[in-house]
């Protein structure tokens, strides 16, 4: 009983581990269709389930190797399997329509391991016997079950339903942009309310947005230069914050410069 609960206390790292790698995988590999498979592909709810379902499939194939009863083995995957997807699932759309966001990435990744520990934790007691002990399924009704959820995941990658679980809902391009220059402020506090703050001749800023991505620069007005300086930043759509740099550069960069170009934070004459 010990031993199981070593494994399955193992296992609950290896989820949070792989499943966060398989966020990035598909990226990472030049958004590979194999790879695609395993991997989230898209900001959807139903393709972020991916990150426990497959690892905790990975890790099935170890714990063959050290749990003797497999048709208890096997049920208590599936089990942990389907209790994870829905808590991901029902926790997203709890908490975004009760308090009527979009998503938040810290909760998302809050709630994923919490649906990672909590399924280990239902595993664990139904191998040992404590959950469900009369339960007598054979270990292929359960490993047919697995093959299933893995077959809907296959087809739901490439050919997703056209309903909100399936498909990627984009963050409104306004609020997304606030919520990215809102991070800026956070990590750099001196930006808060930057255009109200006292200056001899007034700040401002300017913003740009490339794809997912939001780049941002502060602006110091002077008196008889147009911009006395500036600090430019880069956001991007996991609002982790880039500074790009500083201007002016050099003695000489005031000369002729009417307005700044956030992606460089290079004078625009």
């Amino acid at each position: 009983m010990e031993k199981i609960k070593k494994i399955e206390i193992w296992g609950a790292a290896w989820g949070i581990i792989i499943g966060s790698l398989l966020h990035f995988t598909y990226q990472w590999f030049g958004e590979a269709r194999v790879i695609g498979l395993f991997s989230a592909i898209n900001e959807s709810v139903w393709e972020h389930t991916k990150l426990l379902f497959f690892p905790v499939l990975f890790f099935t194939i170890v714990e063959l190797r050290y749990v003797r009863d497999r048709n208890r083995l096997l049920l208590a995957k599936v089990a942990e399997s389907v209790f994870g997807i829905l808590f991901i699932i029902s926790f997203f759309y709890t908490y975004t329509s009760a308090l009527g966001v979009h998503s938040f990435f810290p909760v998302d990744i809050a709630s994923f391991f919490a649906a990672v520990v909590v399924g280990k934790c239902v595993s664990y007691r139904i191998i040992i016997g404590t959950m469900l002990p009369s339960a007598r399924i054979p270990w292929f009704a359960s490993a047919s079950v697995v093959a299933i959820i893995m077959i809907v995941f296959f087809i739901a990658t490439f050919s997703p339903p056209d309903i909100p679980l399936f498909t990627e809902a984009p963050e409104p391009a306004q609020a997304a942009a606030t919520n990215q220059r809102k991070q800026i402020e956070i990590e750099y506090p001196e930006f808060r309310n930057f255009e109200n703050q006292e200056s001899f001749a007034g700040k401002s800023v300017k913003e740009v947005k490339d794809g997912n991505d939001l780049y941002v620069a502060y602006m110091v007005l002077g008196s008889g230069l147009p911009i006395a300086e500036a600090t430019c930043f880069r956001v991007d759509w996991m609002r982790r914050v880039y500074k790009i740099g500083e201007f002016p550069i050099g003695v000489d960069s005031y000369a002729g410069y009417r307005d700044i170009d956030p992606k460089t934070c290079n004078g625009k004459k």
